[in-house]
């Protein structure tokens, strides 16, 4: 459920959400996943390069996100926004967050940013659960 709000924090201007650092966490964990799966997919077939092109996307992305984190880090005002949450994580996911549209409970947040991330992950376990029950 997403209420408005007239004034979002000043890092969320411009529709960035404040995310609990265990939801970074989680992404973090479900993307190795899918590179270990993916390597148990492929790893018996002749195409040794589907594996290592899945990894090399994937560990791209998370350097990506992981660079503008650590330059967001450096050239932000913690006068204005404190930056990451300081709450357990259990009173974050009670918590509501702010985005560019207004507000979002904890739980919402934290289930719309990981809900894409692990169903690759887990549809890849799938995946090579499957090939290893077919072939052996």
């Amino acid at each position: 459920m997403i209420t408005r709000q007239s004034e979002p924090i000043a890092h969320q201007k411009h529709g960035l959400v404040s995310l609990h650092p265990k939801v970074y966490g989680f992404l973090a964990a479900m993307a190795v996943l899918f590179i270990l799966a993916t390597w148990t997919f492929f790893g018996h077939a002749r195409i040794g390069f589907v594996p290592v092109a899945v990894t090399l996307f994937i560990l791209f992305g998370i350097a990506i996100v992981a660079d503008i984190a650590h330059i967001w880090h450096d050239h932000h005002d913690p006068a204005e926004d404190p930056g990451e949450p300081t709450q357990s994580f259990p009173e974050w996911l009670d918590s509501e967050v702010r985005i560019q549209r207004g507000t979002l409970s904890g739980r919402h947040a934290a289930v719309m940013a990981a809900l894409p991330v692990a169903a690759g992950g887990i549809g890849m376990v799938l995946l090579a659960a499957a090939r290893l029950i077919a072939v052996g």
